[in-house]
């Protein structure tokens, strides 16, 4: 009996002196680095493992999935090869596609979305070691609160190796330092062209500077319905008192026609310039432009040149009663404001102080009735009478006693 319990004892001592199964996400394997394309390549796209703990770790048989916005999960790199990261180290996997230095190549076609994935590293047992979701995904064994979809170009890399399994707080986009022109911030956005009788829209820059703007590094995005941005190429620039367009065939930008607004970027999401104001409705064929510091709709939009104010203004002539039945049309009715040329480009954009209006009515000949006058003489008989008639009631009626004695004397002297 003692031997079976003496056995029991060191059996159980035995359990407890075993080594500890340890995972290699505890180990401190995690996916460190990745960026979903290049700005002149969707499928420029890397992945980074880096170990943060002190062993060795061999990554045989792990794999790279990545799942989409609906949940179905799609292989980057099935299973990996006798591959060793020491303490310290990491590896990058690319892309085919991927032009820069990597360890690994993914072993399917597949890339990443830009927008709405999971990033997901598998053991060989399929136990997931580390995982990292963007945007939108049917993903419940996503770590904490979801990464902002990256921006084009843009890499997420992880926080001084922090690992809380919150990837909100345990990555950070990783934006290059990027040269700004100085005067970046005095291009303005000085007309639209939302809904053109024909071509495509347009906005347009003007340079108020007596200096060369460059505007490599900027963009300009529109703000309602499908939003879209759209980055100046290298060497773009605006020069002095330049007014320069750029079609939506070329930006890809669309104003709605119930209402949009522009914002010039630089590259992080400062603001240079707007358009002012959302402009609501569009009028058709009309430019949405500034003159001074106002935004107004003119009917000649002046592209890539100086603006002209020529504003619309509806009319309805008054109607009267006639004999002949009066025109009920509305007439439309343009008025004409050019803005003075004096002082260059410069003084067109920032003063609208010397405008003038003309305007001329176009319609039908209205009937009319002169107006019935009554006399100041047919007035005044008509008081007299009035005023004689009520004194004679009035005297009447204070010697009625004698009027009736009166009449029944001649009654008597008639009978």
């Amino acid at each position: 009996m003692k031997k079976i319990i003496f056995t029991i004892i060191l059996f159980m001592l035995s359990l407890l002196c075993q080594p500890e199964l340890v995972l290699a996400s505890e180990t401190g394997l995690v996916i460190d680095e990745f960026r979903t394309r290049s700005e002149q390549k969707p499928t420029e796209e890397y992945i980074v493992l880096k170990n943060y703990g002190v062993g060795e770790i061999n990554l045989m048989a792990f794999s790279l999935t990545k799942k989409v916005a609906s949940g179905n999960n799609y292989t980057l790199v099935d299973e990996f090869p006798n591959i060793v990261i020491k303490p310290g180290s990491r590896i990058v996997i690319g892309h085919r596609d991927y032009q820069g230095i990597s360890d690994l190549k993914y072993t399917t076609g597949n890339s990443l979305a830009d927008s709405n994935n999971a990033i997901i590293l598998t053991d060989g047992v399929g136990q997931i070691i580390d995982s990292v979701t963007y945007g939108e995904v049917a993903f419940l064994e996503k770590e904490g609160e979801p990464l902002n979809n990256p921006q084009t170009g843009i890499p997420y890399l992880r926080k001084n190796g922090q690992d809380t399994d919150n990837n909100s707080l345990d990555f950070e986009a990783k934006i290059p330092e990027k040269p700004i022109d100085q005067n970046g911030n005095k291009v303005i956005i000085s007309e639209l062209l939302p809904d053109p009788d024909d071509g495509s829209e347009w906005f347009e820059l003007f340079n108020p500077t007596n200096q060369v703007i460059k505007l490599e590094n900027l963009k300009i995005c529109d703000l309602f319905g499908s939003i879209h941005c759209y980055s100046f190429p290298a060497k773009e620039v605006i020069l002095p008192f330049q007014y320069k367009t750029y079609d939506q065939l070329l930006t890809k930008i669309t104003l709605n026609n119930d209402g949009d607004m522009l914002e010039l970027q630089d590259y992080q999401g400062n603001i240079f310039s707007n358009s002012g104001q959302n402009y609501g409705d569009a009028e058709g064929g009309a430019g949405f432009t500034l003159f001074g510091s106002q935004w107004r709709w003119t009917t000649t939009p002046t592209k890539g040149s100086q603006n002209i104010f020529t504003d619309i203004v509806e009319l309805e002539p008054a109607t009267t009663k006639s004999k002949k039945k009066a025109s009920t049309k509305k007439t439309s009715t343009k008025t004409k404001t050019t803005t003075s040329t004096k002082g260059g480009a410069e003084d067109d954009l920032m003063s609208d102080s010397e405008q003038s209006t003309e305007a001329k009515v176009l319609g039908d000949d209205i009937m009319t009735i002169p107006d019935r006058k009554i006399s100041h003489q047919t007035v005044g008989l008509f008081l007299v009478a009035f005023s004689a008639v009520n004194l004679i009631g009035y005297i009447m009626w204070e010697r009625k006693d004698r009027i009736n004695e009166i009449y029944k004397r001649l009654s008597r002297k008639n009978n």
